[in-house]
């Protein structure tokens, strides 16, 4: 009876925090839908059927310029317009890109489809965070985004984990089926975001003026430049880009070759990987705490850097699937970090503006080095650029150290 109900209820909320408020709901819902990564594995194995290395790099650069572009007009529509509606735009796009390239048989329309997928994610990519987080934030709960935050990585991560497992299956099947399945489970995305509900953030601007779109851009951008922001913001952007340079090219498939691994046995790893991160960020979500994390970006930032000088050297798959699982799992956890970072330095009026804004600087490192991975691949110099990107992020890393430790009283007490 009534105990019994008290006692599922208790439990979904351990499980799932704030479920009873509907956008979060529905926030976990789009997380398992846009991680459902059935390509994640075999994405190249398929693109290159019908497509040189060479060639994937110059597609990679043509629709992610265009992402590139695209992500922060995409963030003030979805702040000014609205954000259930970019969510609902970005669904729908998501759709058709990955149904009409389970379809497609050339360079040419693998490259124009992806690019219509490209524009999907750039309109969702912004505005579901800062929907969720200015949910709770208007009914006063904004102190519980990182446990939200935490949950919505670990359904990711879960999503994550059994899609790559089943689209290294149904590939051995035959090829098509890991983006027809992609398309087809990106409906239940579009349903969730037409069930969203709006929040309302006040702008005395006129909706359809150029000046108002501009004017947004500035104030979005502005926030990542704030002499306290800064240091922590372009050391965290430094580490989702390198992340992101090797989610959504080569060096992360061909790094994992390098080290043994097989078109069956990659997807393996990253399901292991996700696994691993799964029972880390439900213990994350757990204990963080707001105090930490300065501190918190600092150290998990600092083996993420290791990993970094190290990756571009030959090791075994045991060492080499090691060094992967330290790269991927601290830049997680930095990432979580930076959302409850930046959105409490944000306003509810350049949210979407400014999370757009982190994701398109995130994408910088892969929009200049796209033609250039595909060629070293074609001459076998990736470890080349891993070391280079190595050295670099350990420069970055050691000024960063330096600014926080000169302001350490500011930073650690805030």
């Amino acid at each position: 009876g009534y105990s019994q109900k008290t006692l599922m209820s208790t439990l979904f909320e351990k499980l799932f925090p704030l479920y009873r408020v509907r956008n979060i709901t529905l926030f976990y819902i789009l997380s398992i839908v846009f991680n459902l990564w059935f390509i994640a594995g075999v994405w190249v194995f398929i693109w290159t059927r019908f497509m040189t290395n060479s060639q994937l790099g110059i597609a990679d650069a043509i629709t992610i310029t265009t992402g590139f572009l695209v992500e922060l007009p995409s963030g003030v529509f979805a702040d000014i317009i609205g954000r259930r509606k970019a969510i609902l735009i970005g669904s729908i796009l998501l759709v058709i890109g990955n149904l009409c390239i389970s379809l497609s048989s050339s360079f040419w329309t693998i490259t124009f489809f992806y690019f219509i997928w490209t524009i999907g994610y750039a309109f969702q990519s912004g505005a579901t965070e800062a929907l969720a987080y200015d949910t709770l934030k208007q009914q006063k709960l904004d102190h519980e985004w990182g446990r939200v935050l935490a949950t919505s990585t670990v359904l990711g991560r879960i999503a994550s984990l059994s899609a790559t497992a089943i689209g290294g299956f149904v590939f051995s099947i035959w090829f098509r089926l890991p983006y027809f399945i992609f398309g087809v489970t990106g409906v239940v995305g579009i349903i969730a975001a037409f069930l969203l509900h709006e929040i309302q953030v006040k702008h005395k601007v006129d909706a359809w003026s150029f000046r108002s779109y501009i004017k947004q851009i500035k104030d979005g951008v502005q926030v990542l430049t704030k002499p306290f922001v800064f240091p922590i913001a372009f050391f965290c952007l430094m580490i989702a880009s390198i992340l992101y340079l090797y989610d959504w090219g080569l060096l992360r498939p061909l790094t994992a070759l390098r080290f043994g691994f097989t078109a069956e046995t990659f997807p393996l790893l990253l399901s292991g990987i996700s696994l691993i991160e799964i029972v880390v960020m439900f213990l994350y979500s757990k204990l963080i705490s707001s105090t930490v994390i300065i501190k918190g970006i600092f150290v998990f930032g600092f083996i993420f850097v290791a990993a970094n000088v190290v990756i571009g050297f030959n090791h075994s798959m045991i060492v080499g699937g090691l060094i992967l699982l330290l790269f991927m799992l601290c830049s997680t956890i930095v990432q979580q970090l930076f959302s409850q970072f930046i959105n409490k330095h944000t306003e509810s009026k350049h949210r979407a503006t400014t999370l757009s804004a982190v994701a398109l600087f995130t994408r910088v490192p892969y929009v200049l080095l796209a033609v250039l991975i595909g060629y070293l691949a074609d001459q076998h110099m990736l470890p080349i650029l891993s070391k280079i990107i190595g050295a670099v992020l350990c420069m970055i890393f050691i000024i960063t150290a330096f600014v926080i430790f000169s302001k350490r009283k500011l930073y650690l007490n805030t």
